[in-house]
């Protein structure tokens, strides 16, 4: 069945995400047939995305004018989400046959260069917190002045416990936790495994917590990167399962890998192919030899057999027209095998089509054979000419004279002929002119020339034998003599002998014998 809808994207292959793990393709839909119709966009997570992270912006079911585009903006929003790539693509379907048509666009990937951070609320400001701002400048005020008024030597700084706080905030503690406010000390993060403190909070500090060290000295924050777990597996690389049975080909993705469980999880999606048979792999997406972390989903598209075509309505079209018109009614093209037979109708106007078989509104097979039968206008024919045929041609030239065949019904005689070799066609009755079709014709064979009787010529003299032959309508051969005195001359032998049947004609040998 040809597809209603194409998809494209002027989105390079990899989309940059922003701060926010933001990202946006614009994809162009266009309606590929001459009718309006309803089309359904949906946008589709590939391998480690995640659906929720896709929307489509406005109506995702829209209608299309014939040969009409719409643009459709697909949504990436992935804040939080780990380093890596992350591919989707769109799919457009029609509304009346989602099922069966259906398209899938190109295939986009965002690229997350790190962990976008989710956005705080923005919150109001209290009012209290003026009076406190007020108290605070005025305690500032007043510790300025006892600091310039006491005598004082170097400060020291007792580094407070910032264990389990979260590593931003600990920074910030131990930068401007002394009576500087800020900058306290120098603070350099050191990210170790930990089990027991949680990704992303501090461990502790080097010195440690309650140290007294001098301000503007260097710390070192330790913060967890989570649990210390095995190393990250090898990727897999797909196997090459195309034209594999569709239980075979899933054993060997979910198999191929070292890891314990399946290698990956795979999608069964089912399409018309007329080239792979039924049940058997068509191709794979991501394609095969490509290389994906164990546990990725994997699309393995499975062939339903070849696609059904219907054949479609062609009566008094064009033998030419007609032709296209079925060899067109899928894609790719030709999807049906047509065969044109010509054949006599007073009824329908030469050169356009009668009937097909199988007849119109039949479902088949792409590929399948469709016979056009195409009116040759009259409903008679031709009488050809056959003479001097060999009989089984002259009989095959008279049945195929039209078509269908038998266009004219045989009978064989034989006669007769000096003119015509034995086994040979003489002509036919009625010789010339037209017939009905399937009207009866003789076919006159042949059998050579007439025979006749061979005359006794033995004993005669050879002067009357050779009266005799010319007579009976033969030809004087050669003659062989044995002299012999004493005995008149007369014929003592002839070939061919007396009494067999010869054609007209045939020579007739003597032996004389005598003086």
């Amino acid at each position: 069945m040809a597809k209603t809808f194409t998809t494209t994207t002027t989105a390079t292959d990899t989309l940059k995400a922003d701060a926010k793990g933001h990202a946006e393709a614009v994809f162009t839909v266009t309606n590929t047939t001459g009718r309006p119709v309803r089309g359904m966009a949906r946008a589709k997570a590939l391998a480690n995305t995640q659906k929720e992270w896709l929307s489509v912006s406005g109506e995702t079911e829209r209608d299309f004018g014939g040969g009409s585009t719409e643009q459709f903006t697909l949504n990436f929003d992935a804040a939080g989400a780990p380093a890596g790539k992350y591919p989707f693509r769109l799919d457009v379907a029609s509304a009346v046959n989602p099922d069966e048509d259906f398209t899938e666009g190109p295939t986009v990937n965002v690229e997350m260069a790190s962990a976008a951070p989710a956005v705080e609320p923005k919150k109001g400001v209290p009012k209290w917190i003026f009076f406190v701002i007020g108290g605070v400048v005025l305690l500032a005020i007043i510790g300025v002045v006892i600091w310039l008024v006491v005598p004082h030597g170097e400060k020291k700084y007792l580094l407070p416990d910032v264990a389990n706080v979260e590593e931003n905030d600990a920074k910030q503690r131990l930068e401007s936790g002394c009576e500087k406010g800020s900058g306290c000390v120098v603070v350099s993060v050191n990210p170790v495994a930990d089990n027991t403190v949680a990704k992303g909070s501090a461990i502790r500090t080097e010195p440690a917590a309650g140290a007294e060290v001098a301000a503007g000295s260097s710390v070192t924050l330790f913060t967890s990167t989570g649990p210390e777990g095995p190393p990250p597996a090898a990727p897999y690389k797909l196997p090459a399962v195309a034209n594999q049975a569709e239980d075979a080909a899933k054993a060997a993705l979910e198999s191929g890998c070292e890891d314990q469980k399946a290698c990956v999880s795979v999608e069964i999606n089912r399409m018309a192919d007329n080239q792979v048979p039924k049940g058997k792999v068509i191709r794979i997406e991501p394609n095969e030899g490509t290389e994906v972390p164990v546990g990725s989903q994997v699309v393995m598209f499975v062939s339903r057999g070849p696609e059904k075509v219907t054949i479609l309505n062609v009566v008094n079209q064009p033998a030419d027209k007609a032709t296209d018109t079925l060899e067109k009614s899928c894609s790719p093209a030709p999807c049906l095998n047509v065969e044109i037979n010509r054949i006599a109708d007073s009824r329908v106007v030469a050169g356009r089509v009668i009937r097909t078989e199988p007849v119109a509104g039949t479902q088949v097979d792409a590929g399948s054979k469709v016979a056009v039968f195409v009116s040759g206008g009259t409903d008679e024919v031709t009488i050809p000419t056959v003479r001097l045929k060999l009989a089984a041609d002259a009989r095959r030239t008279l049945e195929n004279a039209c078509r269908p065949t038998p266009c004219l019904k045989v009978s064989v005689i034989s006669q007769n002929d000096i003119a015509v070799a034995a086994g040979r066609a003489i002509g036919t009755n009625p010789s010339r002119g037209a017939l009905k079709i399937g009207s009866a014709i003789v076919l006159i064979l042949s059998t050579g020339p007439p025979l006749r009787d061979v005359g006794k010529y033995v004993g005669l003299s050879e002067a009357v034998a050779k009266q005799r032959i010319v007579r009976d309508g033969f030809t004087v051969g050669t003659v062989k003599r044995n002299p012999m005195p004493f005995i008149a001359a007369k014929v003592s032998a002839q070939d061919p002998a007396a009494g067999s049947k010869k054609p007209k004609g045939t020579r007739i040998n003597l032996t004389v014998i005598g003086k």
